[in-house]
């Protein structure tokens, strides 16, 4: 496996981290103890030559890695459950002051 490769199980996690779960969330969601998510992510944080949560995954997303989680054409947020992406429904405009 190359240097900058990840594995299935460090994508699954990376996807979760995408969608603002936490290790814990995402050990439960996974079926592995928390202290196993944090391996993946330190591993693939290593990897893709970064510092943070944040940071991995946006390495991620820019190698088509991860999906995001933000649609840039409808300036709407999406749903993210790895492997099924919904559009939400637009958030009415804000008043002005």
């Amino acid at each position: 496996m190359s240097e900058s490769t990840l594995s299935p199980r460090q994508i699954a996690c990376l996807e979760w981290v995408a969608a603002g779960k936490t290790s814990w969330e995402t050990a439960c969601i996974l079926s592995i103890t928390e202290r196993t998510v944090n391996f993946h992510l330190q591993h693939a944080y290593r990897r893709l030559g970064v510092h943070t949560r944040a940071a991995a995954v946006a390495s991620a997303i820019r190698q088509g890695l991860v999906q995001s989680s933000f649609d840039p054409l409808s300036d709407r947020f999406i749903e993210v459950v790895p492997g099924e992406f919904t559009a939400l429904p637009p958030q009415a405009p804000r008043p002005e002051p």
